[in-house]
């Protein structure tokens, strides 16, 4: 005899409600009786038990970000070739006799104008032969920009520079404390003293040079080249000697003439390089960098006008 009572069971029905996997207790065939009010809120019996996906892998934060190939036989070549064509041979021998001819050709006749095309010049030629020797790396790294689209790039480069612009305010604040604590406090190095006077001569080649060429030249010499080839041993030698020599280098000619108090001014210099350093280390992007070392240049131009405006004003 059937209870017409009874409740079927509905697999689709929400209201339908089961005890031990049924919707009537098989064993003395009795209804189940009225449905609860609270039926919505009871925990069904039934639910799939959660899936087991195996450990939990965390991602290394910058772990997919790879170094553009370049292989043993370019980075010695172009520590045999270019560092001594950056470092001495360019400026002290091979560009003094065309300077002077170029000058006398174009009509330039002061100082800061020939320093000018010298600097135009000098930083051209190293980054042609330096973009010849590493253009496979740097194609690899604009691949790696375009692959991961605008966003991430504009992460980077807010992202990036802010980072950067606090490792060099540092630097420069422990620059001021160390120059206050020996006594001696230099209102400008004599290095930007040079770059001031060469803008104030042209302007306009000056942005070229200093905002563009330079430190395109500057990141394939110190971070393509000198970082890169030390890199196998570590991200901190790396690092380390990539920011001193790149310190040194802006103040060198007036400490190799007996300056030496002009090492002082090369702290500033080191922060920016350990800077540049740890966003090449992270980013791995020769030219992210590029694109880091000219935001800068253009910033530090910039402000550099403004505050020459207000002066003269």
């Amino acid at each position: 005899m059937t209870n017409n009572n009874m409740i079927p069971y509905d697999p689709l029905d929400r209201d339908s409600v089961k005890y031990n996997h049924s919707p009537h207790n098989p064993s003395d065939g009795q209804n189940i009786g009225p449905i609860p009010e609270n039926v919505h809120q009871m925990p069904y019996t039934n639910v799939r038990p959660p899936v087991n996906k195996g450990p939990i892998v965390r991602k290394k934060l910058f772990a997919d970000y790879k170094f553009g190939k370049i292989s043993l036989p370019t980075r010695i070549v172009g520590v045999i070739l270019i560092l001594p064509l950056y470092f001495y041979l360019l400026g002290n021998v091979l560009l003094l006799e065309p300077t002077l001819w170029l000058s006398e050709l174009l009509g330039i006749q002061t100082p800061d104008g020939m320093m000018v095309l010298f600097n135009a010049m000098y930083d051209s030629i190293t980054a042609i032969l330096g973009l010849l020797l590493l253009h496979g790396a740097l194609i690899e790294d604009l691949r790696d920009l375009r692959k991961r689209g605008f966003k991430s790039f504009i992460k980077w480069w807010s992202g990036g520079y802010l980072a950067f612009y606090w490792i060099s305010f540092a630097g420069s604040l422990l620059q001021v404390g160390i120059q206050t604590a020996f006594g001696v406090l230099l209102d400008i190095s004599q290095n930007q003293e040079l770059v001031n006077d060469m803008t104030s001569a042209a302007p306009f080649a000056m942005i070229i040079v200093a905002v563009i060429i330079g430190p395109i030249t500057e990141e394939l010499v110190f971070r393509g080249i000198i970082f890169r080839f030390i890199r196998p041993l570590g991200a901190v030698p790396a690092i380390a000697v990539s920011s001193l020599v790149f310190g040194f280098i802006h103040v060198s000619e007036y400490v190799l003439a007996g300056d030496t108090i002009e090492l002082l001014n090369a702290i500033s210099y080191v922060a920016m390089g350990i800077g540049f350093g740890i966003l090449y280390e992270k980013r791995r992007n020769l030219a992210m960098n590029m694109v880091f070392h000219i935001t800068h240049n253009a910033i530090a131009m910039g402000l550099n006008a403004l505050f020459t405006y207000i002066l003269i004003h």
